[in-house]
């Protein structure tokens, strides 16, 4: 008669690790959702193609003229094109946030893949609103009314461009084989790049009316605390 234990003593040949592979799950690109938003990304681009074209010389200007962003407010069409520009920028924007983990690196970790760009997203819809909050509450005394909105709405010009320049890096990056670690320290050096510019043209408009602390100040209220609250939410959530 066999041993009664036969059945119940064994060696387990199989790893106990899972395969790499299949731990990593789907690739970015394989998740049905972000091929659909990738796609509407596309269409939304070659529909504003014209009017990005028409637009881009006026947001170059920025970078030569402190006032460039209060010139461009007087120009009430321009205005709507670079508004409906900005937009269409937050969906690229939020896409490549997400694939390369800009806001939270860690997301894929805890987030399902199909809830990740909408993860992405609201927290760029939560920044927004943080940010029209404090340009609501926070006034400017002594300031012409072009020059104000220069100050509040003239971060979008620069977003479009870093939008741009964005698109522009990720392409030759991934084509080249560049690893994601790399390329999201691509992306936060250009965002950090703009973010300055754009912290610095808001300065000089707030400065030619208000003093130098009253600037900081104003600064601090209408950019540095919004990104701040960004940055902490990437960081401890």
């Amino acid at each position: 008669m066999p041993p009664a234990d036969i059945f119940i003593q064994g060696r387990l040949e199989m790893s106990s690790v899972p395969v790499q592979e299949a731990a990593a799950g789907l690739l970015w690109s394989d998740v049905g959702v972000n091929r659909v938003l990738v796609l509407l990304a596309v269409l939304l681009a070659v529909a504003g193609l014209r009017d990005l074209f028409r637009l881009l010389p006026e947001l170059l200007f920025c970078f030569s003229r402190p006032r460039a962003s209060v010139s461009l407010e007087y120009n009430t069409s321009v205005v709507k094109m670079r508004n409906s520009a900005a937009l269409a920028c937050m969906l690229p924007f939020c896409l490549m946030a997400d694939r390369f983990g800009l806001f939270r690196p860690d997301m894929a970790e805890e987030v399902p893949a199909e809830w990740s760009a909408a993860a992405t997203a609201g927290l760029m819809l939560a920044y927004l609103l943080l940010r029209l909050l404090c340009g609501a509450l926070v006034r400017l005394p002594r300031m012409d009314q072009l020059s104000a909105a220069a100050v509040r709405r003239g971060p979008w010009s620069w977003f479009i461009l870093l939008t741009l320049l964005m698109l522009a890096s990720v392409g030759p990056l991934t084509a080249a084989g560049v690893g994601d670690e790399a390329v999201r320290i691509v992306l936060y050096a250009e965002c950090s790049l703009f973010f300055l510019l754009s912290t610095i043209r808001s300065g000089q408009i707030l400065g030619s009316v208000f003093s130098g602390l009253s600037t900081i100040l104003y600064l601090c209220a209408l950019e540095v605390l919004p990104t701040a609250a960004l940055a902490a939410c990437a960081i401890f959530l």
